[in-house]
């Protein structure tokens, strides 16, 4: 079975009603969310340049580094420092919508861990857009062959439009 990482806005993400737009997908993948413990790592590292939340960040990644032992060397989490240094010097003005996470994650997503990657956000959603724009223009780092699709919650994912995704998985 294929497998797609979910990237995306996460109310987006994380919200049954909303992934549900996407079911088509659901008989012949495996759809796996960004990792929750990892986006709220990053997001809050990247907000704490002045080292304001050192005690938050302690707690974090704590929890992160239990969370991702327990799914062990297989699971779907990345390196914070490989996830950075992808970030770096790319999208360093933009830390809303954790668009860095996201398009850190874009670029680190690879096979044979994924086969896809489905970017969800809502309608018109700056990060989404600023994501978008990015994954075009690094095309040449995001670590082939991956299909990838940008879709946003409103319009979902027809069963034409999700065909044509597998067709390239």
């Amino acid at each position: 079975m294929k497998k797609i990482l979910v990237v995306g806005e996460p109310l987006c993400v994380y919200k049954d009603a909303v992934m549900k737009r996407f079911s088509v997908l659901a008989d012949e993948t495996r759809m796996i969310p960004m990792p929750l413990s990892e986006t709220l790592l990053f997001h809050t590292k990247d907000m704490d340049r002045d080292g304001k939340y050192s005690k938050q960040l302690a707690e974090l990644t704590k929890i992160h580094d239990t969370v991702s032992g327990l799914l062990g060397s297989k699971s779907f989490y990345t390196d914070m420092d490989k996830l950075f240094a992808s970030a770096r010097g790319k999208l360093d003005f933009c830390v809303g919508g954790m668009a860095r996470y996201r398009f850190a994650k874009l670029l680190s997503a690879s096979a044979p861990a994924f086969d896809g990657v489905l970017m969800v956000q809502s309608n018109e959603e700056n990060a989404g857009i600023i994501g978008k724009t990015l994954a075009d223009e690094y095309d040449e780092e995001i670590q082939l062959p991956l299909a990838i699709a940008s879709l946003d919650f409103e319009h979902g994912l027809n069963e034409e439009a999700a065909k044509s995704f597998l067709h390239y998985l």
